[in-house]
């Protein structure tokens, strides 16, 4: 009797293996980040909402954000360079009835020395350095340092910085004490420094310095709180939002491109694998080695069905678009002034609706310059000078310089209202004036051209040379010289 032959058992097919070739081939699927800056979405919602407990943590996600988003940073430039920062003049005010006992050199002797203190402090540079630390920190602390080539603000960072008060309506801060060890040292002026190191001076809440109201400058946003509370920190959800939608947007995209090739092994009529494992190895890796990355590569003994990754077209609904919309409507900006595309109408009224957050903060700033001019400089109980700055953008300025010389045309006292629309102040204008009228004369010397438009055949010496030349008798036309005939060109013979 023949032996029964041995049935071959069952090959037992190592599903790790087919794991660790299948698990690199898995579409990427994006990690939603759930915190920012190091915390989480939850805290940074209670930031917010409590800004008094949690201000320098604000601040520090702020910071992050201007170099995390570029939304969030184009933003902040766009307020920051809304303004010219060289368009300031300084008005004159006179404090008594009558103008007859004012001494005229001795006003004029202030008046230079008025605006020569308000140019030391050159504003053009500075003016976006303080707008810079409002909108991003909502506060920005200076220190003005005098120097030979004027006076320098010298910036403190935000968190180190408490309000203490207010004088004159503006805001007084403390910087926190520093030790000997204190790496604030290799950054700070000698004189800032000796203000910090002084055990003599009086420390306020927890260890902080008052310095002293005669060399600062403070300018806050939200004036009147004395808590820090950045003006822009309300978009942080926003600015989250839009970058998960981006990283779905992103996993869809990468899915629809996604492809997978199935290498159907051999099996024999029982369904039994003809190859071996080792082979099945070598034959995969060696296909997914020659495909492109978005093409997976998998080994099996059943039949695959196609799968699409490729998402319904007819009702797609563009999340980042909407997102981008919702965090321009958050902030109240419109998006056309920073991505361009909208009526001009439009974008005229917003950008002006902008500028006004600007122009509170040049207030603030001219009434601080105000009052350290005043501070520095003798006053007199007769007249007094202020500093302002004009509310020119770079958007209106030619139509601000039209408005301003046509009111100088019709005698209104504004010709230097009108050089500073232009981005001269008074020190620039007067000293451009007195070059040109004085010392180089070019009132004087330098004529207009004189053209066939601008002078008189008649006028002049040498009239019968003035003009264009006469044409020869030859060259002139039939109609001309009937007219020429008729004296048409007589007033009397015209009707």
């Amino acid at each position: 009797m023949e032996d029964e032959k041995k049935e071959e058992p069952v090959r037992q097919f190592d599903i790790y293996q087919l794991k660790r070739l299948c698990e690199r081939e898995v579409a990427y699927s994006p990690h939603i980040g759930d915190e920012l800056c190091g915390y989480t979405r939850e805290e940074l919602r209670n930031f917010v909402v409590k800004p008094y407990r949690y201000s320098s943590r604000l601040i520090s996600v702020m910071r992050f954000m201007y170099f995390y988003s570029g939304y969030f940073k184009k933003i902040i430039q766009y307020y920051v360079n809304l303004v010219k920062s060289d368009c300031w003049t300084v008005d004159t005010e006179f404090l008594t009835d009558s103008a007859a006992n004012i001494d005229k050199k001795k006003l004029k002797k202030d008046y230079y020395a008025f605006v020569k203190e308000v140019g030391s402090f050159d504003l053009a540079n500075a003016l976006p350095k303080i707008l810079f630390g409002v909108f991003l920190y909502d506060a920005y602390f200076g220190y003005v340092c005098d120097t030979d080539e004027g006076k320098v603000l010298f910036s403190f960072q935000p968190e180190d910085c408490v309000i203490t008060g207010y004088t004159n309506g503006i805001p007084c801060f403390g910087v926190r004490k520093m030790n000997a060890r204190d790496s604030r040292r290799k950054i700070y002026p000698q004189e800032i420094a000796d203000i910090l190191s002084d055990e003599t001076k009086v420390s306020i809440v927890r260890g902080y310095v008052e310095m002293p109201i005669t060399k600062t400058i403070c300018i806050k946003y939200n004036d009147g709180f004395d808590f820090l509370y950045p003006p822009f920190s309300f978009i942080i959800k926003e600015i989250l939002d839009l970058e998960d939608f981006k990283d779905i947007e992103k996993a869809k995209a990468e899915n629809e491109i996604y492809k997978m090739l199935s290498l159907k092994i051999p099996t024999d009529q029982n369904g039994r694998p003809t190859m071996s494992e080792p082979d099945i190895v070598a034959f995969t890796e060696m296909v997914s080695d020659i495909v492109a990355r978005t093409i997976g590569v998998f080994s099996t003994p059943f039949d695959v069905e196609p799968i699409e990754f490729s998402r319904n077209t007819t009702n797609n609904i563009n999340n980042v678009q909407n997102a981008i919309d919702e965090m321009y409507s958050e902030l109240g900006v419109s998006r056309a002034m920073l991505s361009g595309a909208a009526h001009s109408a439009e974008l005229k009224t917003s950008i002006e609706v902008d500028a006004s957050e600007v122009y509170r903060i040049l207030k603030q700033v001219a009434r601080a310059v105000n009052f350290h001019c005043r501070m520095r400089l003798s006053v007199n109980g007769k007249y007094r000078f202020t500093f302002r700055f004009l509310d020119i953008t770079a958007f209106n300025q030619n139509d601000k310089v039209d408005e301003l010389l046509k009111m100088a045309q019709a005698s209104c006292p504004v010709k230097t209202e009108l050089m500073a629309a232009a981005g001269k102040s008074p020190l620039k204008m007067f000293g451009n004036a007195f070059m040109e009228n004085e010392v180089f004369e070019l009132s004087d010397n330098w004529e207009p051209m004189q053209t066939s438009y601008t002078q008189s055949a008649d006028s002049g010496e040498n009239s019968e040379d003035n003009g264009r030349p006469a044409m020869d008798e030859n060259e002139i036309s039939d109609i001309t010289q009937n007219t020429h005939d008729n004296e048409g060109n007589d007033a009397d013979n015209r009707g």
